[in-house]
């Protein structure tokens, strides 16, 4: 085989590998956008159920699908409250197949009256008491009825000692709460979320003010 030989047979290994990659960029970009599609069409189902019947007008803050592993975020939204509100509702629904999701420090703040309501939230879980400042539901048709592995721990906290986790297999555990609000006024609120975990996973956060 002469040096003309070599090189094209070089140049054609080449070609042949940044076909693959290509193909591999593209088949992972399809696949996430079909996953991302497909959790659009079941959003609906997540955001009106029997677990967010008390909520008047749910509204859709975050929805993470599919997500790899990653450490605390901070997500912080401004919501505008209607003037007939008396109550703000959170309702935090996870779902996670390998792993589990966490959340504390979840903190609403009066912009008006400059203040947190934070300790009536108990939002860094430290009362280590869910029954105290929250409901729980489950939404599930699964008849294998998997476990419920939604709790306070204390392994892994952004801040303090205890945090929230969650590690529903099958269909989606809320974690909801309401507290009380000056109708028409904003309220800015904020939590940290972790993903201990690959593969198959849900976060859907609501809202209702």
């Amino acid at each position: 085989m002469d040096s003309a030989e070599k090189i094209v047979l070089g140049a054609a290994a080449i070609i042949v590998i940044i076909v693959v990659i290509v193909i591999s960029v593209v088949y992972t970009v399809l696949q996430r956008q079909a996953q991302a599609a497909l959790s659009s069409n079941d959003l609906t189902a997540y955001i009106y159920n029997q677990c967010t019947t008390n909520m008047q007008n749910p509204t859709l803050l975050l929805t993470l699908t599919n997500q790899d592993m990653f450490d605390y975020r901070q997500f912080s939204y401004s919501i505008s409250s209607s003037v007939i509100s008396t109550k703000l509702t959170l309702a935090f629904g996870f779902q996670h197949q390998t792993d589990f999701w966490g959340l504390d420090d979840i903190v609403a703040f009066d912009t008006y009256t400059k203040t947190s309501d934070s300790t009536n939230l108990d939002g860094s879980f430290e009362s280590n008491n869910l029954t105290m400042s929250y409901s729980q539901c489950r939404l599930t048709t699964d008849k294998n009825n998997y476990p419920f592995l939604s709790q306070i721990s204390w392994d892994f906290p952004h801040l303090g000692n205890c945090y929230y986790t969650d590690g529903t297999q099958s269909g989606l555990t809320y974690l909801i709460q309401s507290f009380p609000i000056v109708g028409g006024r904003t309220y800015d609120v904020s939590f940290w979320l972790q993903n201990n975990g690959n593969g198959q996973n849900l976060a859907v956060i609501l809202v209702d003010a």
